[in-house]
C-alpha cells in the first residue's frame, strides 16, 4: 500500500467517478482503476461498486475515510507551502501517461532533505498528453518533461537528454490467447495484431525478426495500453511504461540493437537557475 493509492481513493470518494479523480489528478482514467484495484487486493476487499455512471462506495470504504483522512492531512501538511521557505521556487513539470517518474527520475521525485539544493524547489507536476508535452516545452508553458523516445519534436529550440535506454519489449495480457502457452517466444506472436500509434515514428516491425502483417492503429498511449489490456492485441514500447509492473501483463524482451526509453525536454529559452539546478541534479549538461 502506498500513499498515492490513498489519495486517489479519497478523490473518488469525494467526485464519485474514476473519470473525475483522473481529470483533478492530472492523470489517466486506468492508472486511477489500477491503483484503487490495488488498493482493494491489498485489503481484501472491494471498496466500490461500479455503476454505469459512475462508483457507489461500500461501507467499508466509509469506513476507511475515517481512517485515513487524518494521515493524509498530516502528509499532505508536511509537503505543503508552509514547508517552504520565502525564496521558493516553483518549477512545473510534465510527464506523459503511465510513465513510473519515481523510477526514471527517482533524485527529484523524493522528500528532498534541508540540506539539498532541491530543498527550497517546489514541484508543479501534471500529466499530460505527448503532444500537449511538445507544445507546451515549445510555448514555455512546461519548464521540464519527461517524454518517451519514440516522440520527436522539429522545434530547435527544445532540447533533449536520453534518462533511460533499454531494448523494447513485447506486451501481452493474460486475456491474450497465448498467454496460457506453456512455452511462448517473440516468434509466437507472428500472427497476432499489432496495436500501434498513428503518426509514431518507428513501426514495431523495426524491432522484430518478421513483418506483422495484422495492424490496429489509435489515437493514443491511453488507447494503446487499453488494446493490449484487452488481450486482443500485443504491442511493443520500452521499460519506461507502467505495464512493465503490472501483474496481468506479461512481457518479453526483444533481441535488437534498436534502444527505447525516456528523454528529459526542456526550452534552452526558458531556463531559469532552478531548471539548470534540476538539470545539474540528473546530471545534464544544460547547454547540450
Amino acid at each position: 500500500m502506498v500513499i498515492q493509492q490513498l489519495k486517489y481513493f479519497m478523490l473518488v470518494m469525494d467526485l464519485g467517478s474514476f473519470s473525475a479523480a483522473a481529470k483533478k489528478a492530472y492523470t489517466t482514467q486506468p492508472n486511477i482503476s489500477k491503483n484503487i484495484n490495488e488498493l482493494e487486493s491489498e485489503l481484501g476487499y472491494n471498496l466500490f461498486k461500479r455503476e454505469k455512471n459512475g462508483v457507489i462506495p461500500t461501507q467499508k470504504a466509509y469506513l476507511l475515510v475515517k481512517k485515513v483522512k487524518n494521515i493524509i492531512g498530516q502528509i499532505d501538511e508536511i509537503f505543503s507551502d508552509t514547508s517552504f521557505s520565502e525564496n521558493t521556487q516553483e518549477i512545473t513539470i510534465a510527464f506523459a501517461p503511465n510513465m513510473p517518474i519515481h523510477k526514471v527520475a527517482p533524485t527529484i521525485f523524493v522528500p528532498p532533505s534541508p540540506c539539498s539544493p532541491l530543498h527550497n524547489v517546489k514541484f508543479d507536476i501534471h500529466c499530460m498528453s505527448p503532444m500537449e508535452i511538445l507544445n507546451n516545452i515549445s510555448n514555455c508553458k512546461v519548464d521540464l518533461a519527461f517524454l518517451y523516445s519514440t516522440y520527436t519534436t522539429q522545434d530547435s529550440a527544445i532540447c533533449s537528454f536520453p534518462l533511460t535506454r533499454s531494448k523494447p519489449f513485447l506486451y501481452y495480457s493474460d486475456l491474450h490467447p497465448l498467454a496460457k502457452s506453456e512455452k511462448v517466444s517473440v516468434e509466437s506472436f507472428k500472427d497476432s495484431t499489432f496495436v500501434t500509434i498513428k503518426g509514431s515514428s518507428g513501426s514495431p516491425g523495426i524491432y522484430l525478426p518478421y513483418t506483422p502483417q495484422k495492424y490496429n492503429y489509435v489515437q493514443s498511449l491511453e488507447e494503446m495500453y487499453l488494446c493490449i489490456e484487452s488481450g486482443k492485441y500485443v504491442g511493443i514500447l520500452g521499460a519506461s511504461q507502467l505495464l512493465l509492473y503490472l501483474s496481468s501483463i506479461h512481457a518479453l524482451e526483444l533481441e535488437t540493437d534498436l534502444l527505447v526509453g525516456t528523454n528529459l525536454l526542456w526550452n534552452k529559452n526558458n531556463l531559469s537557475l532552478t531548471t539548470k539546478l534540476i538539470l545539474e541534479t540528473l546530471g545534464v549538461n544544460s547547454k547540450i
